[in-house]
């Protein structure tokens, strides 16, 4: 069922088995597993089923570390970042699952087998309905080959991206160019409010929690809508999963005998971390080398026409971490259009229509565009109609990096005085880069010169911030909205924020879900982590609530 807290016909209170505090892919995913299970389950979400300014606005914040921008990368509405999401699904590798000896406070309370079959049902609730082919199977099918390195420090590296639609119908394969990747809000929305036994409510942002006479348990959960309508939801289990820096501002900001349980290590908001991404090389080719390269290392068949997109990258193999003792990382490669391309000339163009403001060089891109009118047919063809691989003359070629980072207890989340619409106190993000990370990239961004002058396939210019001892600057490395490890899972609570169950220490029903709760990330785009932790933290509700544990 489908509510709206700023609608006065919304009820005034909920009581129910298990309380969802944010609807993007973990806490649908929450409220969906649970849906067949007899359980009552309210799924609360701060925005409504479009983006609003004043919503978006909560998101309001000081960065006081390395440079990012807080109201970016998160999105307040049904649906989460994930109506905004590039799609990109892997799965951690073993290692990042690991205590290292040369990673301070790295290693997960659980193993990456424990976690295996978990992966499996998060591949088909992200839209993989078919087991994954292995990479050269996958490029296999698509007629692509992966080339021999000959390195024993870089390995190839394959992301997948699903279709958008679930079910895929006629409108799918009519559908022209890339359109946006899966949205657990589109999908598995219908049947959520379809739900008798689940509480879907819009615009309803949570401001307090209340414990149950000092028991250690939380008995309600205060919600309140930005023109003042006020909810109130009892329940046997508490689900905070709204982003990775607001689960822990939210917590934060929980009344003082309630947050000294849950932070009695003072963890929490501390080692939070992101992917930082930044050019490592730049790859002067000819035009023949940026064709091959083109073809090679790319994204290849998009969806929605086929089912599974791939792109073919690189990633750090086990030994280089070991060897030189360094973080995970993995790369791809990012093709530019020049600025007297018929490509960029196309591109100024749309946005000078959009925006309607015209000129002289309106006219200049339009006859750039007739007077290559072949290359831009066939290009056009190519991304708006056969969904394959974008080809462009002579581009810029870089090389950009994911990194992994390691924990930093400095690099941490906490609360300005100043307070949001509904009365939160904001959050200040001091985000630390280490210099490890610093060396992680060099090192890769050698081993990479090396593998491209074996397949002679251009020559690699290193950037002057991977050997300088100057600090860090935004334009050298940025975050890529993979927002990490400030609630993190932890053997006890000297060292996380919540248990393997994701269960906060101090507090016998709250749970936290989302990357907030891994203790390291490694390089890997989170989401299918996310889903495959939603979907394990979902049979441990359901089995602790039918043993009575609550």
């Amino acid at each position: 069922m489908l509510f709206d807290l700023q609608d006065s016909a919304c009820p005034l209170q909920f009581e129910v088995d298990v309380c969802v505090v944010g609807a993007g892919p973990a806490g649908i995913t929450i409220a969906k597993e649970l849906m067949t299970s007899g359980l009552k389950v309210c799924l609360a979400e701060s925005g409504g089923l479009a983006e609003e300014t004043e919503t978006q606005a909560l998101y309001s914040g000081t960065s006081i570390g390395h440079p990012m921008v807080l109201t970016e990368g998160r999105h307040r509405i049904f649906g989460g970042s994930a109506t905004r999401w590039g799609g990109k699904s892997v799965v951690l590798d073993t290692i990042d699952f690991e205590t290292r000896d040369w990673v301070k406070n790295s290693g997960w309370p659980i193993a990456a087998n424990e976690l295996q079959p978990y992966y499996e049902r998060a591949k088909n609730i992200s839209n993989f309905p078919e087991p994954w082919l292995d990479d050269a199977d996958g490029l296999d099918s698509i007629g692509r080959k992966i080339p021999d390195f000959h390195s024993s420090d870089v390995r190839p590296y394959v992301w997948r991206c699903a279709s958008r639609d679930l079910p895929r119908t006629w409108k799918t394969y009519f559908s022209l160019g890339y359109k946006s990747s899966f949205d657990w809000a589109r999908a598995y929305g219908p049947e959520l409010i379809g739900g008798q036994n689940t509480f879907v409510v819009l615009h309803a942002n949570v401001t307090a929690m209340t414990e149950d006479n000092g028991t250690g348990s939380i008995r309600e959960a205060t919600f309140k809508a930005l023109n003042g309508n006020k909810l109130r939801v009892r329940s046997r289990m508490f689900v905070l999963a709204c982003s990775g820096i607001d689960n822990a501002r939210i917590a934060l900001n929980f009344p003082a005998p309630l947050l000294s349980k849950i932070n009695n290590s003072d963890n929490l908001g501390r080692y939070f971390a992101q992917h930082p991404s930044g050019t490592i090389l730049s790859v002067r080719a000819t035009e023949a080398q940026a064709l091959k390269l083109q073809k090679t290392f790319n994204i290849f068949c998009r969806p929605p026409i086929y089912p599974v997109q791939y792109q073919l990258g690189f990633a750090l193999s086990e030994t280089a971490m070991r060897r030189h003792r360094i973080l995970n990382a993995s790369a791809w490669l990012q093709y530019s259009a020049s600025e007297d391309s018929p490509w960029a000339a196309a591109r100024r163009l749309r946005d000078a229509v959009r925006t309607r403001r015209f000129s002289i060089s309106a006219f200049k891109d339009t006859a750039k565009i007739f007077s290559n009118a072949g290359n831009t047919i066939s290009g056009a063809f190519k991304k708006y109609v056969s969904a394959f691989e974008l080809i462009i003359p002579n581009p810029r070629i870089d090389v950009i990096i994911n990194l992994e980072q390691e924990p930093d207890r400095e690099s941490r989340i906490r609360l300005t005085d100043e307070v949001d619409a509904i009365g939160l106190r904001q959050a200040s993000v001091d985000w630390r880069i280490s210099e490890l990370e610093r060396k992680t990239a060099r090192v890769f961004a050698e081993a990479l010169a090396r593998v491209f002058d074996h397949l002679k396939l251009g020559t690699p210019e290193f950037p002057d911030w991977l050997s300088s001892t100057n600090p860090l600057r935004g334009s050298d490395l940025a975050g890529n909205y993979h927002f990490i490890g400030a609630t993190r899972m932890g053997e006890s609570a000297r060292d996380g924020v919540v248990d393997a169950n994701c269960r906060a220490y101090g507090v016998n029903n709250l749970f936290f879900a989302g990357a907030s709760v891994f203790p390291t990330a490694g390089h890997a785009n989170p989401t299918l982590t996310i889903i495959a932790l939603a979907v394990r933290l979902s049979d441990h509700l359901r089995n602790a609530l039918r043993m009575g544990d609550a």
